[in-house]
C-alpha cells in the first residue's frame, strides 16, 4: 500500500491509459500530463510548521565547490526556486508579488538573503529555461553556476518538504 501513495506524477504518453491512485486517465496521443505532487495531504498548521524547518534548514545548509565550502542559499534570486517549490507544491501564491508578501507576513526571510520582490523577477526574466515544472529543473542545471543554484535550491527543499526521497 505504501508504494499507492508514492507514484510518478511526470508522464508523456502516446494513446495510452494510465491508472493513478485509482483513477483512470486517458490522454490523447502527444499530450503532456502533471498531476501534481504524490503525497498525503497535511493539516494547514502542520505544513507551516515543515516550511519554516525546511527554509531554517535552507539557511544552515552548505555545499563544497572547488574545495571551497559555501552556503547553498546565499544570493537574493535564490528565492526563485523557493517560490517555485512552495506556489507548485504547498499552495504558496503564484503571483510573485503575493509570495513575498505572504514570505515577509510570516517572517520567513529572517535571515539573508532577504526576499525581495524584484530578485524573483530578475531570476524569472535571466533564467527562462526555468518556466518548466520544478520536476524538470534537472534538464537545465548544467547551463551554467545560476542554474545549478536554483537547482541545488529546489532539491533541498522538495527532500526536506517529503516530495523528493
Amino acid at each position: 500500500m505504501e508504494n499507492d501513495k508514492k507514484c510518478e506524477r511526470h508522464f508523456h504518453f502516446s494513446d495510452k491509459v494510465t491508472y493513478i491512485e485509482h483513477q483512470e486517465i486517458t490522454v490523447q496521443s502527444g499530450a503532456n500530463f502533471y498531476n501534481g505532487p504524490a503525497v498525503e495531504p497535511q493539516n494547514a498548521s502542520q505544513q507551516e510548521i515543515d516550511i519554516e524547518a525546511a527554509l531554517e534548514a535552507l539557511y544552515e545548509e552548505f555545499f563544497e565547490t572547488d574545495g571551497r565550502t559555501e552556503p547553498l542559499f546565499s544570493d537574493q534570486t535564490q528565492w526563485y526556486a523557493v517560490y517555485r517549490v512552495l506556489s507548485e507544491y504547498c499552495n504558496y501564491p503564484t503571483k510573485m508579488s503575493d509570495f513575498v508578501k505572504l514570505i515577509k507576513e510570516k517572517k520567513l526571510d529572517i535571515k539573508k538573503p532577504l526576499c525581495v520582490y524584484s530578485s524573483i523577477r530578475k531570476a524569472n526574466t535571466d533564467l527562462s529555461a526555468l518556466a518548466v515544472k520544478v520536476g524538470q529543473w534537472w534538464l537545465h542545471k548544467d547551463k551554467g553556476e545560476k542554474y545549478m543554484k536554483q537547482y541545488l535550491v529546489a532539491q533541498f527543499l522538495l527532500k526536506n518538504l517529503g516530495y523528493e526521497e
